[in-house]
């Protein structure tokens, strides 16, 4: 596994607040075997469960109140779980 560099330091997460359409952002992740991938792109929208489509409801178990980023930033198979700066 790879190590972190000894001075490596978190990042602060963002308050909810702040979080809003045009925001920039970051992913990172793993796609096709691809370690370390970065894709960035800004905060399309913001939508709770309960305004999403049906068919995109369809099989989710989350509640109503549940917050869903929608992003330009490429997300393809494999960095798809990773996280959004």
């Amino acid at each position: 596994l790879p190590q972190l560099p000894y001075d490596a330091k978190p990042l602060a997460l963002l308050p909810d607040a702040n979080l809003r359409q045009g925001t920039k952002v970051i992913a990172i992740g793993h796609p096709r075997g691809l370690d370390y991938s970065v894709t960035e792109g800004i905060v399309s929208a913001l939508r709770t469960t309960a305004e999403l489509p049906e068919d995109a409801r369809e099989f989710l178990e989350a509640p109503d109140d549940q917050q869903w980023i929608q992003t330009s930033a490429a997300i393809s198979g494999g960095n798809s779980g990773g996280p959004l700066m």
